[in-house]
């Protein structure tokens, strides 16, 4: 069953699966538990921030320990016990700063697991291999996720959230124990840090987008000092450099305004008067969609150009953002889940799940083999970076002009990142 049989060399990976079933709807229930525990829209905005802002720092952190004490499976087990445990002092903590500074921790902890288990995709297998078990390893990661999704849709709409979030520690515990039981450490290791991979590696993002989970270079201080220098475009020497920088600003505008809607969105619909089981769906719908999106990319874009497939998903993409923020307005009663939950399966299933691989073939097929190493950890910061700043402005913003202003502001980001896109050149 899903490639994990006796004789099967992925089903040391077991664990991923109710690892993702627990952090997988985690997103979607701090911000309502935050909510229901009487506190803000701008707590809600601390916590995502927080939680990734500590996520790079917390790869960074993992990835030296992971080369040093060079013990993977001690690690994996380890961030998940750490999660269970932290978890499940939710279920204690009653005010927001606690349930923010926990949620960061489970950011932190969770990084522990990511780095180990990236390295161990590698050095179990031959690199032919590699492409296929990072798609395994994507699938696993989707489908736990599904299942946490729709587990939470299930719980929360009899139990509630406190009774929700005992019931995540179950599988999160799982995971510890089939790592435990079925992870043995490879006859050889490589650094976490990794520069440069073969032409080949890149292959990979075709079956099933699994270039994002591997650690191919940690972004580092310097990373994070090129991207004020984005637009210094009169430094820029030669094409293929131009295109860099000007994919890093299509980047930083994308993961800008996606967190600008993605902090505040179940906080929205919980006061836009859907239940907590309703607003789960709507995201269980959404991750589903773009699961079956991204295993028949492939075949949905085969022989198309990847620059006109990004703009019109951009454009789906803002017509669902900008949608979103007028359903807010207008929009009441049960045509409300009805409007929300076709608009964000839209956006975030479809759009994100066509321009997430399409956007990457672009970026990859491009950078030299040079300077792989340093594009990729600046391109790792500039996605932390917009992300980080966009879930704080998506707290400013809504509490000081409203939820819709905020979704129509994301929609708008993407109109401009479609006009940039049109300036992007061609190799």
């Amino acid at each position: 069953m899903l490639g994990l049989g006796k004789n099967n060399s992925n089903k040391w990976m077991a664990g991923i699966l109710p690892a993702y079933i627990t952090t997988g709807p985690l997103a979607t229930l701090i911000p309502l538990y935050l909510i229901s525990i009487g506190g803000s829209v701008l707590d809600v905005s601390y916590a995502i921030t927080l939680a990734s802002a500590i996520t790079i720092p917390a790869v960074i952190f993992w990835g030296y320990i992971a080369d040093y004490y060079n013990r993977r499976k001690t690690l994996i087990v380890m961030s998940y016990l750490a999660t269970t445990l932290l978890l499940a002092s939710l279920f204690f903590i009653k005010n927001p700063i606690g349930i923010i500074t926990i949620y960061t921790a489970i950011a932190f902890a969770s990084a522990a697991s990511a780095v180990p288990m990236n390295l161990l995709v590698i050095e179990k297998a031959r690199e032919s291999k590699w492409a296929n078990n990072f798609a395994f390893l994507q699938m696993l990661m989707n489908l736990g996720t599904s299942i946490g999704l729709a587990v939470a849709w299930l719980w929360a709409g009899v139990f509630g959230l406190r009774m929700l979030i005992l019931v995540l520690t179950i599988p999160s515990l799982l995971s510890a124990i089939i790592a435990q039981k079925l992870i043995k450490e490879p006859p050889f290791r490589i650094r976490a840090a990794i520069s440069s991979v073969s032409n080949k590696f890149f292959s990979l993002v075709y079956d099933l987008v699994a270039l994002p989970n591997f650690i191919m270079s940690i972004p580092s201080k310097e990373h994070f000092k090129s991207i004020s220098r984005l637009f210094s475009f009169k430094k820029i020497i030669g094409p293929e450099r131009r295109f860099v920088k000007i994919f890093y600003v299509i980047s930083f505008l994308f993961f800008f305004g996606t967190a600008l809607v993605n902090t505040e969105y179940p906080v929205a619909l919980k006061l836009g008067g859907l239940s907590e089981a309703s607003i789960f769906f709507i995201y269980l719908a959404s991750i589903s969609i773009q699961g079956v999106i991204f295993y028949y990319y492939g075949k949905l874009t085969e022989n198309s150009d990847k620059r006109t497939i990004s703009r019109g998903v951009l454009l789906l993409r803002a017509t669902s953002y900008v949608f979103m923020g007028l359903s807010l307005l207008f929009v009441k009663g049960p045509f409300f889940f009805i409007d929300n939950l076709l608009l964000y399966v839209i956006g975030a299933g479809i759009a994100y799940g066509i321009y997430y691989p399409t956007t990457y073939l672009i970026f990859f097929g491009t950078i030299r083999k040079s300077n792989k190493g340093a594009t990729l950890g600046t391109y790792s910061a500039v996605v932390g970076a917009g992300t980080l700043f966009g879930a704080l402005a998506s707290g400013i913003i809504s509490v000081s002009y409203g939820f819709s202003a905020a979704f129509m502001s994301a929609g708008a980001l993407m109109l401009v990142c479609i006009y940039v896109f049109a300036i992007l050149p061609r190799k």
